[in-house]
């Protein structure tokens, strides 16, 4: 789990029984599931386990929001391949959102590998999709994401795909929503005006907490 990240609820799960070219939470399962939870929901968590049948160590994961295949993605990254310095940039105007790095296919056959997405205020209609995502490959591959589709509309449905092959059987794709039942009381403000400053106080500590 990424550090400092709230606790969270599976609403959706795959295990891919076969190859595929991708897999896709369809906005009506997305739907159906979140109208059943008892608190509204505001944050996604896109969670990889996968491998990708590219004749390489490692492959790039993406993902397709409300099937949208314009070129309305953009991201920072950050990303160490083994004992080398890491590298670093910016991809503007892609098609695809890339959420890091899945295993390929040369790696030992054992190995799924994959990280987290999480997608911020996914049903606000306030701000563009951002995301921020933690992955890896294999053992010497690490990346990091930080990105956004520029669209303003909420999310509703997911494609999960790779650049360079299909998703392997026994990859398997978890969806699940950030738990707001475990906010703090008090500890959250959405503005309605500009503001140039906020101030949160009086939380409340409950039995057990460390942080």
């Amino acid at each position: 789990m990424i550090p400092a990240l709230p606790p969270t609820k599976t609403i959706l799960r795959t295990e891919l029984a076969a190859d595929a070219a991708g897999y896709e939470f369809t906005a009506a399962a997305i739907a159906e599931r979140l109208a059943a939870l008892p608190f509204p929901a505001r944050h996604f968590v896109l969670t990889t386990n996968a491998r990708s049948s590219i004749a390489a160590v490692r492959d790039d994961a993406y993902y397709r929001l409300n099937g949208d295949a314009g070129n309305n993605y953009n991201l920072e990254f950050l990303v160490g391949v083994g004992a080398g310095p890491p590298v670093c940039g910016r991809l503007d105007n892609q098609n695809i959102g890339y959420i890091g790095a899945v295993t390929g296919n040369t790696a030992p056959a054992n190995v799924y590998s994959g990280g987290q997405t999480v997608i911020v205020d996914a049903f606000g209609g306030r701000s563009h999709n951002s995301y921020l995502v933690l992955a890896g490959a294999h053992e010497s591959n690490v990346v990091v994401d930080a990105g956004r589709r520029a669209s303003l509309a909420a999310v509703a449905s997911i494609l999960v795909a790779c650049v360079g092959g299909d998703l392997m059987a026994g990859t398997v794709l978890e969806l699940a929503v950030v738990d707001e039942r475990y906010l703090v009381a008090g500890g959250e403000q959405i503005l309605l005006a500009a503001a140039a400053s906020i101030s949160v106080g009086n939380l409340p500590q409950v039995p057990g907490d460390l942080s």
